[in-house]
């Protein structure tokens, strides 16, 4: 339970740091339109629920599910950047920086805690449960960028949108989200 600690502890100051290493050119608000910043910061926020669960001497349910969940989404940013944006925007661009961490050393850390210490059993319903932050994001790019005009639309800045095509990605994320909230859940 110590390794599992410290890579939580590791975990969280990953993610913060590279999450602050880039409000050096944007502001935290600009920064939240990202899903990469929202999932790192929910897996940072699930490591430490798992480090005061550890360190308080007992493993909670809620605390084993917020991870699963947030291991879920940053799985999505790790295989997304691997399977769409890396080439489409280029792997150096990716990987360079913060953006090493957020997109993929952090999903890694969590992943291989989740795996090896953090998780319990845990009923098919979770499965669900993994798609709800892809579920609940995709709604909000989807209107902040499709149907929200002027001052308040978003650009299409993770491109699922080229050609009017927003029904395709969204389907594909949705699609490509479950099936990894599946394997998560069923590889434990």
């Amino acid at each position: 339970m110590t390794l599992s600690v410290l890579l939580n502890v590791a975990l969280v100051i990953s993610a913060c740091v590279s999450v602050w290493r880039h409000t050096h050119h944007a502001s935290i608000w600009n920064l939240l339109r990202y899903f990469t910043i929202l999932s790192n910061l929910f897996c940072a926020l699930s490591a430490l629920l798992m480090i005061v669960y550890y360190l308080s001497g007992g493993i909670g349910y809620i605390a084993m599910a917020i991870k699963y969940i947030a291991t879920v989404s940053v799985t999505v940013t790790m295989l997304t950047v691997v399977a769409f944006l890396g080439p489409t925007l280029g792997y150096r661009l990716m990987y360079s920086g913060p953006d090493l961490w957020l997109h993929l050393l952090c999903p890694l850390l969590a992943l291989g805690t989740y795996f090896i210490w953090d998780h319990m059993e845990m009923s098919g319903v979770f499965v669900l449960l993994g798609v709800v932050p892809v579920a609940l994001y995709g709604a909000l790019y989807l209107n902040r960028v499709v149907f929200t005009d002027g001052e308040k639309a978003w650009e299409d800045f993770y491109g699922f949108n080229k050609g009017g095509k927003w029904w395709i990605s969204l389907t594909l994320m949705l699609l490509a989200t479950l099936l990894i909230s599946l394997a998560l859940w069923a590889l434990i």
